[in-house]
Protein backbone atom coordinates (compact mmCIF):
# COMPACT_ATOMS: atom_id res chain seq x y z
CA UNK A 1 0.00 0.00 0.00
CA UNK A 2 2.70 2.33 0.83
CA UNK A 3 4.38 1.87 -2.73
CA UNK A 4 1.28 2.72 -4.13
CA UNK A 5 1.01 6.35 -2.29
CA UNK A 6 4.53 6.43 -3.48
CA UNK A 7 4.14 6.22 -6.58
CA UNK A 8 0.85 8.47 -7.08
CA UNK A 9 3.00 11.07 -4.89
CA UNK A 10 5.83 10.80 -7.73
CA UNK A 11 3.05 10.63 -10.49
CA UNK A 12 1.46 14.07 -8.68
CA UNK A 13 4.76 15.99 -8.26
CA UNK A 14 5.78 15.13 -12.08
CA UNK A 15 2.05 16.40 -13.16
CA UNK A 16 2.70 19.27 -11.25
CA UNK A 17 5.89 20.21 -12.51
CA UNK A 18 4.43 19.89 -16.05
CA UNK A 19 2.16 22.17 -15.44
CA UNK A 20 4.47 24.56 -14.23
CA UNK A 21 7.08 24.17 -17.20
CA UNK A 22 4.07 24.69 -19.58
CA UNK A 23 2.84 28.03 -17.78
CA UNK A 24 6.17 28.86 -18.08
CA UNK A 25 6.66 27.91 -21.19
CA UNK A 26 3.50 30.00 -22.25
CA UNK A 27 4.27 33.23 -20.67
CA UNK A 28 7.64 33.18 -22.77
CA UNK A 29 5.72 32.65 -25.46
CA UNK A 30 3.54 35.34 -25.40
CA UNK A 31 6.23 38.06 -24.41
CA UNK A 32 7.49 36.74 -27.69
CA UNK A 33 4.34 37.25 -30.02
CA UNK A 34 3.80 40.91 -27.93
CA UNK A 35 7.02 41.98 -29.01
CA UNK A 36 6.60 41.25 -32.54
CA UNK A 37 5.42 44.58 -34.44
CA UNK A 38 1.54 44.54 -35.35
CA UNK A 39 2.73 45.41 -39.20
CA UNK A 40 5.42 42.57 -39.24
CA UNK A 41 4.68 40.29 -42.72
CA UNK A 42 5.71 36.99 -43.04
CA UNK A 43 7.25 35.57 -45.68
CA UNK A 44 4.53 33.67 -46.93
CA UNK A 45 2.17 36.97 -46.97
CA UNK A 46 5.55 38.58 -48.93
CA UNK A 47 4.93 36.12 -51.67
CA UNK A 48 1.15 36.42 -51.55
CA UNK A 49 1.74 39.72 -52.07
CA UNK A 50 3.89 39.39 -55.54
CA UNK A 51 1.52 37.07 -56.30
CA UNK A 52 -1.33 38.92 -55.98
CA UNK A 53 0.44 41.90 -57.86
CA UNK A 54 1.93 39.79 -60.85
CA UNK A 55 -2.01 38.78 -61.61
CA UNK A 56 -2.89 42.07 -61.81
CA UNK A 57 -0.11 43.02 -63.70
CA UNK A 58 -1.48 40.25 -66.13
CA UNK A 59 -4.67 41.14 -66.13
CA UNK A 60 -3.84 44.42 -67.33
CA UNK A 61 -1.95 43.10 -70.14
CA UNK A 62 -5.09 40.95 -70.70
CA UNK A 63 -7.33 43.83 -70.99
CA UNK A 64 -5.11 45.83 -73.05
CA UNK A 65 -4.77 43.08 -75.77
CA UNK A 66 -8.58 43.01 -76.10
Amino acid sequence: MEIYAFFVLVMASAIFLSYLKLKKLNKELITKAESIPKDYKGSWEKDLEAKREILKEIKNIRSNLD
